[in-house]
């Protein structure tokens, strides 16, 4: 998407908006600080704020990305502390509970997950858990 990708001075102008959102993001919330995927959250947040017809809200559009941002986290940010990946709340159980759903209620995608393509679960040092 040229709104973001290429050497233009707007795509760089975006990409640094995203940097700092998530930075500060990081910054603010030490227990998670960045896990891979945040900007494919933030991205489309952004976009559609900063292409308001409306040029004052337009204008806005960095602030109402970042609230946004942080209230869409806030509903499922117990998934990224990396000191509950072993807890009830954490990624592992999440995903143990997914797959268990899956299994139940559509065996098919399961078995194609997990065994046909051997998806596997797997939680990095400096990030929350991610699928391989």
């Amino acid at each position: 998407m040229n709104f973001f990708s290429g050497n233009s001075q707007l795509a760089k102008s975006n990409r640094d908006v995203l940097k700092v959102i998530l930075i500060v993001f990081a910054k603010l919330n030490p227990g998670i600080i960045y896990v891979q995927g945040m900007n494919e959250i933030l991205a489309p947040l952004f976009y559609v704020f900063r292409n308001d017809p409306d040029e004052e809200m337009a204008a806005a559009a960095e602030a109402d990305s970042f609230f946004c941002f942080v209230e869409l986290l806030s509903g499922f940010q117990d998934n990224f502390y990396k000191q509950l990946n072993n807890s009830n709340v954490g990624i592992r159980s999440t995903i143990t509970r997914l797959s268990q759903f899956l299994k139940e209620h559509d065996e098919e995608l399961w078995r194609h997950l997990e065994i046909t393509t051997n998806v596997r679960y797997h939680c990095k040092i400096q990030t929350s858990c991610c699928i391989v």
